[in-house]
């Protein structure tokens, strides 16, 4: 169907029906069957219809993209989410600026991963990529990130939370995106329903589900630039009895990758080539129509050259796993309980840093996390329905660093666990034509076993401090409204509050580079943030759709570093450092997203969309930045795409996008330049179930910078090739 945000409206198609084994209630009709996630929500795409027997679609794995029959109801349509209110919710109904990126866009997008289908999203900014990976590699919403801000967009799979307890990252590649289903972009803290880490936003990956077949298949290869390959393969399907079904599925890469910096940095520079292994499944078993348990596992391992000789991440290993629980009681009455876990262990090497010609020292990361979330909603009356539930985490963080060359060992090490009650409320008045939500989320928090030992640090004393225990607690109310003026009209507006609490990195860790110690501060309190957004939409027939979004937000006690002591180390000599991180900056982040969608005929579609943000340090301890600009935060982005399908011939789809000039940190000393990139991807099918494909990544070879501890440079032009079989 294209590629259509919440503003497209998106209803499922008459031909839709009962998908995948599930059943439902004949009033029900489920486009993707079943999926639970640990968040409350069924990722069925769900919407009430007549009583008549709708009949089954397409099977979803070997549907190669939209008929011209689906694509003509591009603007009538009424698809459903499920992240914005842990459950689904028709997207015409939420009060949330949401795109949600469809299987058929993903699958025509010139992108080897997930993370690169959001850089064409208004509100987002994306920096390094599976290709570009020595530093840095993140999504943040809304200007709410900085050059370390991961830990402010809340990452989901399925509703699990993916991104780590060290600092809040995530490994972007354990995820193929051949396994991606559908990816929603929820913009705008929503720490009243996920509490810390949502403060910006979220960004909820659902993966494919069983095919409704009982045995079905993809094999994928790919070729392309740098020596870069690819092979993916997944077998799913249900019993004949529609109480079964399974999904098992393995990817491999690998690349000799480029060279990041000018090759003036060295000799001992080299290229970041990566190695990566996928296995992922899952089992979905339907005791009944209205009651459904799900198995979900995962591994992923990763070798990766990190641009010098002797500095790599030799290996990262990623285990997660997750068991839900979903009865369907009554109609629009529902339970789900979840448990999941994810374990993430990192060996990174680092070389010398004055001359990078040897092995200086390695960190060994280790970082687990576990949960459980019980979640019901309860329809209150025909009209009004509310959902409340409660979640329990549990994480630990270890980071040790050895060194080689010198006798030094150093440790940083924590455990953390919250407990979250929420609650949402959604009434449908004046017709339908006005939704209300009023929501609220309290959180508790405990930061423990806090420590850190560091034997023989440079230029600075020995250190072995054991931290007494934090607790923090949270309270995030958030208002909603939708008013349908007619059928093509609608505004929207929210107003709330949210949250992050800080990091184990944050409050404990003592970082050395070069003559500057970075302290951590166990002192430091959350971040909040206050937000406000109104919107409007308009649709025009069946060709356009214009959606309008404003939004403002403030935020106190934002996390970040200030200079508390400068001491030469010996007269006229370089200056030793020391930092500490700081609740110091009141940050306000404010600007429109304009989007426009059109559906020309049934062979042309697209979308073009405009983000305009101002995120400035409003107030800081330190006059020197006071009023500055935050880093790594563009004020002007610009994305395009058009989409030429015909299945008698070929399907080509082309994106342009334009990054504006930003400031590369806080300091606002050095500016990072704008650029254009231009992507295309061709694709012909042969046969009934072969698809060959010709894509190519920034076709007129910019090189662009990418933030990072270096400013690191853009891989240029990348290409592949591939062949997609379904059967």
């Amino acid at each position: 169907m294209g590629y259509h945000p919440a503003a497209a409206d998106q209803e499922l198609p008459e031909s839709y029906g009962d998908a995948g084994g599930a059943k439902g209630s004949p009033a029900t009709i489920i486009s993707e069957s079943f999926t639970l996630g640990p968040s409350g929500e069924t990722y069925a795409q769900q919407d009430t219809v007549s009583e008549k027997t709708s009949p089954p679609p397409k099977d979803l794995d070997t549907d190669t993209g939209p008929s011209d029959a689906v694509k003509a109801k591009l603007f009538k349509l009424d698809d459903v989410v499920v992240s914005a209110s842990r459950r689904a919710t028709p997207l015409k109904d939420a009060p949330a600026s949401i795109t949600v990126i469809d299987s058929s866009t993903i699958d025509d997008a010139p992108v080897v991963t997930p993370e690169g289908m959001l850089r064409q999203v208004a509100g987002v900014d994306t920096w390094g990529n599976e290709l570009a990976e020595s530093g840095f590699r993140a999504v943040t919403l809304r200007g709410l990130g900085g050059r370390t801000g991961q830990q402010r967009t809340l990452i989901l799979l399925d509703g699990i939370p993916l991104n780590d307890t060290y600092n809040g990252w995530v490994a972007w590649s354990q995820v193929p995106i051949e396994d991606v289903q559908r990816i929603e972009v929820v913009r705008g803290p929503v720490s009243s329903l996920y509490g810390s880490w949502a403060m910006g936003g979220v960004i909820n990956m659902i993966t494919r589900t069983p095919s409704q077949k009982p045995v079905a298949g993809r094999l994928k290869g790919t070729y392309g630039e740098f020596d870069t390959w690819s092979a993916y393969g997944n077998l799913s399907g249900t019993t004949e009895n529609e109480t079964l079904g399974y999904y098992i599925s393995g990817k491999g890469a690998s690349s000799d990758g480029y060279l990041d910096v000018p090759e003036s940095d060295g000799p001992f520079r080299t290229d970041n080539e990566y190695d990566l292994h996928n296995l992922t499944g899952k089992v979905i078993w339907s005791f009944d129509e209205n009651t459904r348990l799900k198995f979900d596992g995962a591994y992923f391992r990763e070798e990766r050259n990190r641009g010098h000789l002797f500095s790599n991440i030799d290996p990262r290993k990623i285990k997660r796993g997750s068991i839900s629980f979903q009865r369907d009681v009554s109609a629009g009455m529902g339970l789900l309980f979840s448990l999941y876990g994810l374990d993430e262990e990192q060996r990174v090497e680092h070389d010398d840093s004055t001359t990078h010609a040897y092995l200086a020292h390695f960190q060994e990361f280790d970082k687990p996390f576990y949960g459980a979330i019980l979640q019901t909603s309860i329809p209150l009356t025909h009209n009004n329905t509310l959902s409340v539930g409660g979640e329990y985490r549990y994480s630990e963080a270890t980071m040790n660093d050895t060194f080689l060359t010198v006798d030094r060992f150093s440790s940083t090490e924590s455990k953390q666990r919250y407990y979250g009650v929420y609650g949402q409320d959604e009434a449908y008045l004046l017709d339908e034509n006005l939704v209300l939500s009023i929501g609220a989320r309290y959180d508790w928090w405990e930061s423990y076993d806090g420590r850190t030992t560091d034997t023989n640090p440079p230029f600075f004393p020995p250190s072995d401090i054991s931290f007494s225990d934090r607790t923090w607690d949270s309270f995030n109310p958030k208002l909603g409204a939708v008013y349908h003026l007619d059928e093509f009209t609608t505004f929207h507006s929210s107003l709330g509050k949210g949250y992050r609490a800080p990091s184990p990195n944050e409050l404990y860790a003592n970082l050395v580079f070069g003559p500057t110690l970075i302290k951590g501060n166990p002192d430091l309190g959350p971040e909040t943030t206050y937000s406000f957004e109104v919107g409007a939409k308009r649709k025009f027939k069946n060709v356009l759709e214009l959606r309008v979004t404003f939004y403002y937000s403030e935020t106190d006690d934002f996390i970040s570093t200030r200079t508390i002591d400068e001491t030469p180390l010996f007269p006229g000599g370089p200056l030793l450092k020391t930092k500490q991180q700081e609740n110091i900056s009141k940050v306000r982040a404010q600007g429109v997203e304009a989007e426009l969608y059109y559906n020309l005929t049934k062979n042309w579609y697209g979308f073009i969309n405009y983000t305009y943000n101002e995120s400035k340090i409003v107030e800081d301890v330190d006059p020197l930045i006071e009023g500055n600009y935050l880093g790594v935060s563009p004020p002007n982005k610009f994305n395009a795409s058009l989409t030429y399908e015909n299945p008698q011939l070929f399907t080509g789809t082309l994106v342009a996008r334009f990054v504006d000039e930003y400031y590369e940190d806080n300091d606002n000393e050095v500016k990072i330049d704008s650029y254009w990139s231009f992507d295309a991807k061709l694709q012909r099918k042969i046969g009934a179930h072969a698809n060959l494909f010709f894509a190519v990544e920034n076709i007129f070879d910019e090189i662009y910078a990418i933030p990072s501890f270096d400013i690191l440079q853009s891989p240029g032009r990348i290409w592949q090739v591939g062949l997609d079989l379904q059967f």
